[in-house]
């Protein structure tokens, strides 16, 4: 399990080193749906609404729908998977059994249908392509000489 906070890059980054990406998500955040939120929204493979309680509940409901509505316009990212979207209590402790058996049942079915294994291949040749370019940098960075010329090469 790997936890981010935030929005930008970290969280495509996770993305690329997971089986399953789940977008935990504040009640209210309809802006959320235009602009900086879509990225995420796009990749995740579960959309949880929590602080679904006291003065919230009704708010966490509304975005659950707006949630599942904004799903509608986008391609499914896993074949034979539908992005399920609800709302849990962290502080009541409801939906939290529901967020385990979702992440159960996206696992048995990317490996029911071979996805697990590809995702996996993929992710590998990912990181295998950032190692070379980090070696790369780091050779670059290392080199005094080559950064001399270089800085040259931009002055002209």
């Amino acid at each position: 399990m790997i936890e981010t906070v935030g929005v930008g890059q970290a969280e495509t980054e996770v993305f690329e080193m997971t089986d399953v990406f789940l977008v935990l998500l504040s009640p209210g955040g309809g802006d959320e749906l235009q602009g900086i939120k879509r990225g995420i929204i796009e990749l995740a493979d579960i959309l949880v609404v929590n602080k679904a309680d006291g003065n919230l509940e009704a708010t966490s409901r509304s975005t659950v729908l707006d949630y599942k509505n904004a799903l509608k316009l986008l391609k499914p990212r896993i074949q034979g998977w539908s992005v399920p979207v609800f709302p849990c209590s962290a502080l009541e402790k409801n939906g939290i059994d529901q967020i385990w058996d979702k992440v159960n049942n996206l696992k048995d079915h990317l490996v029911k249908t071979g996805q697990l294994e590809k995702n996996r291949l993929e992710q590998r040749k990912i990181w295998l392509k950032n190692k070379k370019k980090n070696l790369i940098l780091s050779a670059i960075e290392s080199d005094e000489e080559l950064l001399d010329k270089l800085g040259e090469k931009i002055k002209e």
